[in-house]
């Protein structure tokens, strides 16, 4: 089964979007950089601009986004 990704660029570096989870009134987007992909950030959509990544708040979101992915992929 082949999936088109997106790709976004952030500080010059090309990520893949491997994944979007939308929670309560967020998103979260789970990267991979296109040329290394150990290279790998959670970020979340702007919920002013939909074209925008922003950084997660706090650790607190981080857990919160990282045990989402984790039951996403559990639930797969």
């Amino acid at each position: 089964m082949e999936k088109e990704l997106d790709v976004v660029t952030i500080d010059g570096v090309n990520y893949l979007i491997l994944e979007k989870i939308d929670y309560n009134d967020n998103s979260y987007v789970y990267l991979s950089n296109v040329m290394d992909m150990n290279d790998t950030l959670i970020k979340k959509i702007d919920k002013n601009d939909s074209k925008v990544v922003v950084p997660l708040d706090d650790e607190n979101e981080f857990e919160l986004a990282c045990n989402l992915f984790l039951k996403f992929m559990l639930d797969r």
